[in-house]
């Protein structure tokens, strides 16, 4: 929603799309000004190999995280929820 929120109402923003959706993909373009994509390789609401060459070709940042889903985390594992995060936040620099 924020891509075509910012594309319709031409909002000077820099997004961060975490776990996007299939439908997002259309969105993600170099006049997006998107920093960064952020999913996990399980996440089942999106074709993430379809998303990684979407984000090469528009020369978007993406980040695959490995062994989580759309929800980004572990149950019951607050150190390896908190390396997500931290792997995440690393790519912004």
């Amino acid at each position: 929603m924020a891509c075509q929120i910012k594309e319709k109402y031409h909002i000077p923003a820099t997004l961060i799309l975490f776990t996007p959706l299939n439908e997002t993909l259309p969105y993600i373009h170099s006049k997006n000004d998107i920093k960064l994509v952020a999913v996990g390789d399980k996440d089942r609401y999106i074709d993430v190999e379809m998303l990684k060459k979407v984000c090469d070709k528009e020369g978007v940042l993406c980040h695959v995280e490995q062994g989580v889903g759309h929800r980004m985390e572990v149950l019951s594992d607050l150190d390896k929820n908190l390396d997500i995060i931290s792997n995440v936040i690393k790519r912004l620099n």
